[in-house]
């Protein structure tokens, strides 16, 4: 009867270690399967919504996307649209947007940090609803 128990007990430690090698496998394999894992290097090209009044604030917001991954970057005053080429394995739409609320500009989703708006100079501040 010992020897029964002994035995049981080596099958069930054995079966628990193999259910979680197998386990770890299959987590490994999923992750392995993700979208941020098949990224492509090739630049693709996105639209921003990025508010802004003048040539300033044109000049600061396509500054602030100068970092490691982005191709080009060209914001229209007229349209607020920033128009940003970029590798996503190097960068992202929520880094190059946060790079610019740093700055001052609100982006879509993403407010200022106020302490970079307050130093704007007057014309760019763009929530006066002033156009320039």
């Amino acid at each position: 009867m010992f020897y029964k128990k002994i035995i049981v007990l080596f099958i069930f430690a054995f079966a628990t270690v193999n259910m979680s090698r197998a386990q770890t496998t299959q987590a490994t394999q999923t992750a392995e399967k993700t979208p941020e894992a098949a990224v492509s290097s090739k630049p693709v090209t996105a639209e921003i919504k990025v508010s802004g009044n003048c040539a300033m604030c044109k000049r600061r917001i396509e500054e602030a996307c100068v970092s490691r991954g982005v191709k080009s970057a060209s914001w229209d005053k007229n349209t607020n649209i920033l128009t940003v080429s970029y590798n996503p394995k190097a960068t992202s739409v929520a880094k190059i947007s946060a790079n610019i609320a740093k700055r001052g500009h609100d982006v879509a989703g993403v407010t200022a940090d106020p302490r970079a708006y307050t130093k704007l100079p007057e014309c760019c501040q763009y929530r006066t609803g002033e156009k320039h």
